[in-house]
């Protein structure tokens, strides 16, 4: 059967289907849902939200909430360490684990918002499932 995914980004919302993947994004605020509202999602991915330190609480908050629930489900966050802390840590959600650090080289002249000018990203990717 097809896998079905949330996805936000700019744009319309938007079902993409294929014989093996249905990839569904949405434009809904997410994080005022309980684990039973997402529970038909596959995959949950989230990356480059815990920059803020509300909104990093917030999604940390919901992920931890919403990883465990279904099971075969998986939840992902690619976190490229903006600010460490606010950064995921060790123990931060039960089952999330830490699977893949990457040393990501940026052009470090470029004063960027989103490199803050850093010659070098450690980013990390959580998964749950």
């Amino acid at each position: 059967p097809g896998a079905e995914m949330a996805a936000g980004g700019g744009g319309e919302e938007e079902v993409v289907r294929s014989p093996s993947c249905i990839l569904q994004t949405s434009f809904e605020d997410l994080l005022g849902t309980s684990a039973a509202d997402v529970a038909h999602f596959d995959v949950i991915m989230a990356g480059d939200v815990c920059f803020m330190k509300g909104l990093s609480g917030a999604f940390q908050s919901w992920l931890a909430s919403v990883s465990d629930r279904r099971e075969g489900c998986v939840t992902l966050l690619g976190d490229p360490s903006r600010w460490e802390q606010w950064a995921p840590q060790p123990g931060w959600a039960a089952g999330m684990e830490r699977v893949a650090a990457y040393d990501v080289n940026t052009d470090a002249a470029d004063v960027h918002p989103l490199t803050e000018g850093l010659a070098t990203r450690h980013t990390v990717v959580w998964r749950s499932g």
